[in-house]
Parts: C-alpha cells; structure tokens; sequence
C-alpha cells in the first residue's frame, strides 16, 4: 500500500516537473521571439539613422550648392554695377556739354520716384542705385539734346530768312541797276542826238556867219580860228560826259564790287553754318544712337536686375526651405536616435531578464531532470526489489 502511494506521488511529481519544463521551453521560445524582434527594430533604427544622415549630408550639399550660386550672382551684380558706373561717368561728361554741373549732380543724387526702397543686400542696393543715376542722367541728357536741335534748328531758320532776304536785296539791287544803266544809256543817246543836232545846228550857224563873212570880205584864217574854237568847245563837253559816265561806271562798280563781297561773306558764313549744322546734325544722331543704345543697354540690365533678383529671391527662398528642412530632419533624426536609444535600452533591459528568466529556467530543468533521474532510479530499484 504505501508503495502504491509512492510511486503515485512519484507520478504526480514527474507530471508536474514535465508541465513546468513545457512552461519553461515555451517561455524561452516567447523570450527568442522577443530578441529577434528587439534585433528587427534595432537594425531599422539603423537603417533609418543612416538614412538620415545621408539627407543631412544631401541637405548640407543643397545648401553650398545654393551658397556657390548665391556668390556667383553677386560677383555678376558687381561687375554688372561697375559697367553702369562707368556708364554713368560717359553720360556725365557728355551731359556736361550742354547742362549745369549741378543740375546734372541733382539729378544724378535723386532717388526712386515711388520713394521705396527695397529691402535687398547690399549688392542689389548699390546696383538699383547707380541704376536710377544713370536713369536721371538719360532724361537730363535728352531733355538737353532737344533744346539744343531746337536752338540750332531755331538758328537755321534764321540765316536761312536772312540769307532769302539778301538774295531778295541783291535781286532788288540788280533790277535798280539794269534799270540805272538802261535810263543811262537812253541818256548818253539822247545826249548824243542832242549834240550832233547841236554840232548841226553850229555847222549851219558857221557857214551861214562864213559865207556872209566872206561877202563881206574877211578872210579864210579867222573862219578857220571859229572852227578850232568851236571844235575845242564840243571836245571839252564831250571829256565833261565822258568823266561823269566814267565816274558813275565806277561808283556802279565798286557798289557792285561791295554787293559782290557781302554776297560772298553771307555765302562763306551760311556754308559754314552748313557745315557746322551739319556737324552737329551728325554730332547729335551719334548722340542719339549713343542714348538709344545706353538706353537698351540700360533695359537690358534693368532685365538682368529684375531676374537677378528674382532667382536671389528664389535662391533665398530655396536657403530657407532647406535650411528648415535640414533642421525638421534633424529634429525627426534626433528624435529616432533618442527613441531607438531608448528601445535599445528597453531591449537590453528586456534581454536581461530573459537571460535570468533562462537561466533560472535551465536551472529549474536541470534541478527537475536530476529530479526525475532519481526517482527513476528509485522506480528501477524498487522494481528490481519488489521481482
């Protein structure tokens, strides 16, 4: 009886050791599937903080990149600057012909007629400033360039109505002449048929007084004295109209002599004047062209201006968003570091007591095992007693 029970407690013992060993493997099985589940996350935490470290270093990439860009243009806005002040250092000294040295600096020290200034760097500022001088400069300029083709076109029309007006004297003066000499030469004619009829009407007289003469008897010596005198008589009139016409020709001539020489003068002058209006007729659509090329030239870097410092606002605005965007994966990657450190210290935790929970387990099995071996053994002695 008391072998019976025994070895029924025996059994009851056995099946209990053999439950809590299955228990005992299941934990252990529960605890690995917890430790390749700790290594998994581990090794994804990994992962992602290589990941982010690789958009750091992308990100700190963008933003040198974006930096390199950002020197270049305002090495181009530099030269860009000292190509319109020199520029506006030309326009200056041609300004300076026709303005006031201080009207010109006024204009030049103006500012931006909307009175706003923009908040850029100072790069841009300085450019939008020697932008706006030059700007002054080109109206003052061609303000200046039109008063003086007005003065000059003003200028033209005065010696062209004052040349029309000597041309229109001396046309005057040459019909007075033509009819000068004409009522002369109808004078000397009619002077000449009053002196032959004279000389006929003396000739008549002579031979008349000759024959009456000779009726009464004076000789032919003293007809021939009257005929000498009379002859000295008409010689003398004849040098007396010969003198006024010589001295009328000349006082004829040296009036037109006089008209010749002003006729000249103005021609020589209105040439010159021609040659200067045409010099500054050239003078003037070089300057033209000069200003409508500086004025192309001028939008042209007003355009280069405006994309600038559109692609500066982008690059800042680009700046920006990776500098915040670098600083939210930082952020993000920090905060994974500081989970991933505490899972990790969770894991080693966890580790730990499933590393004690196996030990005391193997220790339980083994005590359990030596336990069951016994009784085995007792089993096999009281088996081989009892035969």
């Amino acid at each position: 009886m008391f072998s019976g029970l025994g070895i029924g407690a025996s059994v009851a013992s056995y099946l209990g050791e053999k439950g809590r060993r299955e228990d005992c493997e299941k934990n252990l099985s529960d605890c690995k599937e917890k430790l390749s589940d700790c290594e998994n996350r581990n090794s994804y935490l990994q992962l992602e903080k290589q990941r982010c470290e690789i958009e750091k270093a992308n990100c700190k990439e963008r933003v040198k990149r974006l930096e390199s860009a950002k020197e270049k243009s305002n090495v181009f806005l530099l030269k860009l600057s000292i190509s319109l002040r020199l520029v506006k250092e030309t326009l200056i000294r041609i300004t300076y012909d026709f303005a006031d040295k201080e009207k010109v600096e006024i204009y030049t020290k103006e500012k931006d007629e909307l009175g706003v200034e923009l908040e850029l760097e100072e790069e841009l500022k300085a450019f939008s400033k020697e932008l706006m001088a030059v700007t002054n400069i080109m109206k003052v300029a061609e303000l200046k360039v039109y008063e003086y083709k007005e003065s000059r076109k003003k200028e033209k029309i005065k010696l062209e109505n004052s040349v029309v007006s000597l041309t229109e004297e001396k046309k005057n003066i040459n019909s007075l002449l033509k009819i000068t000499l004409v009522e002369m030469e109808a004078a000397e004619k009619s002077l000449s048929r009053f002196n032959e009829n004279i000389e006929q009407k003396r000739a008549a007289i002579l031979q008349i007084v000759e024959s009456g003469l000779q009726s009464v008897g004076f000789g032919s010596g003293e007809n021939s004295l009257e005929s000498s005198g009379t002859k000295v008589d008409t010689s003398a009139d004849s040098s007396e109209r010969e003198e006024e016409v010589v001295s009328l020709a000349s006082t004829v001539e040296r009036i037109m002599k006089n008209l010749n020489l002003k006729i000249t003068q103005l021609r020589r002058s209105l040439e010159e004047s021609r040659s200067n209006n045409e010099h500054l007729q050239s003078l003037t659509k070089k300057q033209a062209q000069d200003i409508v090329e500086n004025m192309l030239y001028i939008k042209e870097l007003e355009n280069r201006e405006r994309m600038l410092a559109q692609n500066v606002e982008g690059l800042m605005v680009k700046i920006k968003e990776a500098e915040a965007e670098v600083v939210r994966w930082r952020e993000a990657c920090e905060l994974e570091i500081e989970s991933g450190k505490h899972e990790i210290e969770q894991r080693d935790t966890v580790v730990a007591i499933l590393t004690q929970e196996l030990k005391k387990t193997k220790t339980d099995l083994d005590i359990s095992n030596r336990k069951l071996n016994q009784k085995g053994c007792c089993q096999d002695a009281r088996r081989m007693l009892s035969n």
